[in-house]
């Protein structure tokens, strides 16, 4: 007893599992995690190492290069690449997908430790991290007040930020900018002079003066006391009353720290400035907990955030600059109303086929069981629901029906011999169970490679592959249980036309379709076709190369650029801007926005100079910032964000000195930018040189902009060259000396205060008036060891120089990028102008040049699919050979794939869709889908050539006219399932446009021509084989008459 008999006789029991997988699936939605994208282990580790202040040159000398030399033996390296900045370096190492991430770690500290000894002492303690995009900022507000900004920031920290942490999900909160408190100290250097006190006197002083010492116990009548000396600073008066020295005699009076100093209870001087919607501000960054369902855990926070609103200062108020869960519920609710319509549009074309509403419901049941499984096995399999898995999902309900109507169509042709419904059900099901399977398996082996795919193109789609699999073995089991259950109860057989009695079903069935326009034009046109067998494979060979050759007008990118709502604006100025007027072009940018594009920014944060934490190590400096724009809703705006982009850029280049370029978008997972033309060479001076010349005739080249260089501007700084042989000769040493001139201009933290459970710094300084000129560093009293003040420059040379903000390397040389943005979806175009304009440029001695960026990952991911492409060929032609016992018939059915690259070019150039990673993934799935229709055909014209023996070209005709009702329906069916996907509309679903379009696009030609140009090669096949073997026949026929007439 086969399945669908077992289905038809035991309906109850089935229809209780059924309700059981449906209830279980449904439950299973509930419980998936929600993300933007799948959760991707980037093969990335970073390591930091601060080293105080030292420049960059003697950064990469005495720290970058030992590590990286440490670093280079570890196993599955793939990259090693290292920025060194003034006072600290970070490495990243790059290794190969798939390598455990844990163990690198611990490789790579050991490597560290055993290099410990080349490091300075100061460097010995890097910090190793993995990078994790899923630990990015799920939510961003900015944070503005009308209150004092110190007392603002310490609330938000000290009280607000704990109400976020104990959301649940969220692993932290944090502020970005905003105003610290800082007690400072400072000293007039001129009184110093006249009293004879170093500057380093008062760092002691302060520090002898603000401690609190355990001091042992005392046993006392059966007690015991602990002493503790109480001698911290109670109140800021008390700093100015710590002695710092004494003059006088014969009795020495006591010099306070405030005859010298003026004690300010102020702020630190920021590194970093925020402006929220036109008023200073701040940033709150909330991160959520590894793992945590990111819109449940921001749905959350949105709700507590008006309960934590309240507790703010009067005046105070948060706005929403980023939420991830916005862009994620969006794009899911797209996918969900693309795979919605689809479901809509195929009972549609059911209808329209079958005129049958019992038929037509009976198959659409088989989407919504099958989806509804999927959400099962996706929950054990711990696939999340993101905008990749759900596309898999959407991409799939129109392949769902397909076995489903061979069932319910086979069915039908029992109904018409059969006087049971039941029997016909059971019949009809079990005739074409393998038939489905193999079809089923041909789709299914196309999916199977692109697991297999290395690098990003692979794990980023692993979701929606496994969800396609999923779902279509899904409608398998539905096809073959569900489908022949429903139909042995809810189809009624219409009563027999008597004229029909004696006919056959093929002849009943052969007059149905010969009734309408289609299949009367068809029936003619393939009859000419078999007819005239060279001119149509002709026909069809000269369109698949003329489609090629469509090929040079198809633009190329790696991942599309979404719409996502979110533009940022990464800005410089010359190096040496102050981090005021840097935040004042943050202003400009900011009035820019508000009056050309009201109408379609909502939100507008500027910032100026590097964050905090992690965050700082990777900023510019005081010269460079970034504007972040949040958009309305893209049904509320005028303007895409490409086209936005566009507009803006035009008033951003006309403000003077500014470099500016846009970040985010659809290459969030490229390695660099559109195109970077990283340049090899040791000599700083000269890199820079070449990297703007390049720059410069880069912009000339169409469909550039945004060309930056990494090497940019030298630092102007004033460099303090030693006179060693002075130094020597008055006692001092190049630490005194550089101590007391950061003292003097940077500040040193000299102690803290403390007042209930804060901490803040006492730093001690000169006074502004005293910092501002080169001459006052000159002037700068240095004490010897006797007590004499002498000035800097009789110790040393000040010099007026240039230094490098930054020095990049890769595997272990020296680099200089240069970064090219491409806007408009050409990278390929683009990118052929750029190599071929390099191929021309002559290289200085020493140098090289690599093209990578999102180009090297389009032309790695191209690479990686097209293999998957031939592979899944080969697995299909198995799969066919394999079903068919025959390695005939697969060969003639693989010609169906060539027919569909004539409609995927065709559909491309049209529309003018660039062909992305999604593109090819269209492409590959064409393999499995587009076989389908010709391996109905093929096994037709086999079953009525073995029934019947029916002449080839009769049979031929035959199984296209009684085939092309499912066939058409099989395509229309998928076909309009990819119509939503391709209209593109909505939030994120730029990604999956060119998907929809290259199987739509594929799937009509591929089917139009399948219906003539299959049964063509079968039958020129045929006839070819046939006539060999005839004529083998008779010369073994003429040569046994010879022999016989010999003997």
């Amino acid at each position: 007893m086969g399945i669908s008999s077992l289905a038809v006789r035991r309906g109850v029991t089935f229809a209780m599992l059924y309700i059981i997988i449906v209830g279980f699936g449904g439950f299973s939605l509930l419980q998936l995690k929600l993300d933007l994208f799948p959760d991707i282990k980037f093969p990335i580790i970073a390591i930091i190492n601060s080293y105080s202040g030292v420049s960059p040159e003697e950064m990469e000398t005495l720290v970058t290069r030992p590590m990286e030399m440490a670093i280079s033996s570890v196993k599955n390296v793939k990259k090693i690449s290292s920025t060194s900045k003034f006072g600290n370096a970070v490495v990243m190492v790059e290794l190969e997908w798939g390598t455990d991430i844990d163990k690198a770690m611990l490789d790579i500290r050991e490597k560290l430790d055993l290099f410990k000894k080349r490091l300075p002492e100061e460097a010995r303690q890097p910090l190793l991290f993995a990078f994790d995009p899923s630990l990015q900022p799920i939510l961003i507000l900015s944070v503005t007040g009308s209150g004092n900004p110190i007392k603002l920031r310490e609330y938000i920290e000290q009280r607000i930020t704990p109400m976020f942490e104990r959301v649940e999900g969220v692993a932290s909160a944090r502020i970005d900018g905003g105003k610290k408190r800082d007690i400072q100290i400072l000293v007039d250097p001129l009184k110093l002079q006249l009293l004879g006190i170093p500057l380093g006197n008062i760092v002691k002083a302060l520090q002898a003066d603000n401690v609190q010492v355990a001091s042992g116990s005392i046993r006392q009548t059966r007690k015991e006391f602990a002493i503790r000396t109480v001698g911290m600073f109670k109140t800021i008066d008390q700093i100015g009353k710590v002695v710092i020295g004494f003059k006088g005699r014969p009795v020495p009076q006591p010099i306070y720290l405030s005859q010298v100093a003026k004690i300010k209870d102020t702020h630190e001087d920021p590194s970093r400035l925020i402006r929220a919607d036109g008023k200073e501000g701040m940033l709150l960054l909330v991160q959520k907990r590894s793992g945590a369902n990111t819109v449940q855990t921001a749905n959350r926070l949105l709700k507590k955030l008006p309960e934590i609103q309240r507790q703010l200062p009067q005046g105070s108020q948060f706005g929403i600059l980023f939420n991830q869960s916005d862009f994620i519920k969006s794009s899911l609710n797209n996918l969900t109303n693309s795979a919605g319509q689809a479901f809509f549009l195929a009972v549609l074309v059911l209808l329209f086929f079958l005129r049958s509403v019992r038929g037509s419901l009976i198959i659409a049941m088989s989407i919504p069981v099958s989806v509804i499984s999927t959400f099962a096995t996706m929950y054990f399999a711990d696939v999340s629901l993101n905008i990749i898995s759900m596309a898999g999902l959407a991409l799939a309900v129109g392949m769902l029906v397909d076995n489903s109507i061979v069932v319910l169509e086979n069915i039908f042709r029992h109904f018409e011999e059969k006087d049971s419904a039941w029997e016909a059900a059971i019949q009809g099901s079990q005739e074409v169970v393998l038939a489905i399977t193999a079809s089923t398996l041909t789709t299914l082996a196309v999916f199977v490679p692109i697991l297999f795919v290395p690098g990003l193109a692979g794990m980023l789609f692993r979701d929606m592959v496994i969800t396609i699999c999923f779902s279509l073995t899904a409608s398998l089991v539905v096809a073959v249980t569900l489908i022949p259950l429903l139909a042995s109860r809810m189809l009624k057989i219409k009563p027999k036309d008597p004229d029909s009695v004696n006919k056959s079903h093929d002849e009943i069935l052969d007059e149905s379709v010969m009734k309408g326009w289609v299949g009367r034009t068809y029936a003619t046109t393939l009859d000419w076709t078999l007819q005239n067998r060279k001119k149509t494979l002709a026909f069809a060979i000269l369109m698949f190369f003329a489609s090629l050759g469509l090929g040079q007008f198809v633009k190329a990118e790696f991942i599309p650029k979404s719409d996502d709502g979110q533009v940022m604006i990464q800005y410089e100025l010359a190096p040496g801007t102050s981090l005021t007027k840097t935040i004042k072009t943050a202003a400009q940018i900011e009035n820019i926005l508000k009056t050309k594009f009201n109408h379609t920014i909502r939100t507008v944060v500027g910032e100026a100079g590097s964050g905090e934490g992690f965050s700082g190590l990777f900023g510019k400096g005081s010269h460079a910032g970034m504007v972040r724009v949040r958009l309305k809703e893209p049904s509320k705006r005028p303007l895409n964000k490409t086209d936005f982009q566009e507009a803006l850029r035009g008033e951003l280049q006309k403000i003077p000195g500014l470099k500016f370029s846009f970040m985010g978008g659809g290459a969030v997972f490229a390695s660099g930018g559109d195109i970077d033309i990283q340049l090899y060479g040791h000599d700083l001076v000269k890199a820079r040189e070449l990297a703007e010349a390049i720059k410069q005739k880069v912009r000339k080249i169409k469909g550039t902009s945004d060309v930056t260089t990494s090497l940019e501007e030298g630092q102007p700084e004033l460099q303090v060259h030693f006179r060693r042989e002075r130094l020597r000769v008055l006692g001092l040493n190049a630490y005194t000396v550089g101590s007391t001139i950061s003292t003097a201009f940077k500040g040193t933290i000299a102690s803290l205060y403390r007042q209930g459970d804060n901490e803040y710094p006492i730093t001690v300084r000169l006074q502004g008036r005293y910092r501002q000129r080169a001459n006052q560093l000159k002037r700068l009293s240095i004490f010897t060891p006797q007590g004499k003040a002498i000035p800097l420059n009789s110790i040393a040379t000040i010099r007026y120089a240039l230094s490098p903000v930054k020095i990049e390397r890769l595997n272990q040389q020296r680099m200089a990028t240069v970064s090219i943005t491409v806007p408009r979806s050409n990278l390929s175009g683009v990118t052929a102008r750029v190599r071929k304009m390099m191929e021309k440029e002559t290289m200085p001695e020493g140098f090289s040049y690599k093209i990578t960026g999102a180009a090297e990952d389009l032309a790695s991911s191209f690479m990686y699919l097209g293999i998957a492409f031939l592979i899944s060929i080969i697995l299909v032609y198995m799969v066919m050979a394999s079903q068919f016992e025959s390695l005939f018939e697969p060969f003639v059915i693989l010609f169906s794939i060539p027919l569909s690259i004539i409609g995927v070019m065709l559909a491309l150039v049209l529309t003018g869709t660039s062909l992305s990673v999604m593109g090819l993934i269209g492409i590959v799935m064409l393999v499995g889908i587009v076989v389908n229709n010709a391996i109905v055909l093929v096994d037709f014209i086999k079953q009525t050539r073995d029934d019947n023996q029916t002449p080839v070209i009769d049979a031929c005709a035959r199984a296209g006219r009684v085939r092309l009702r499912p066939i058409l329906m099989t395509a229309a069916t998928t076909i309009f399932g990819m119509v939503p996907l391709a209209l593109g509309i909505g939030e994120g679903a730029e990604n999956w446009v060119a998907l929809g379009r290259v199987v739509i696009g594929g799937l009509i030609t591929s089917t139009f021509l399948t219906l003539y140009v299959v049964p063509v090669l079968f039958a020129s096949f045929t006839l070819f084989f046939e006539k060999r073997a005839a004529k083998k026949a008779a010369r073994l026929a003429a040569k046994e008459e010879a022999l016989a007439a010999a003997e």
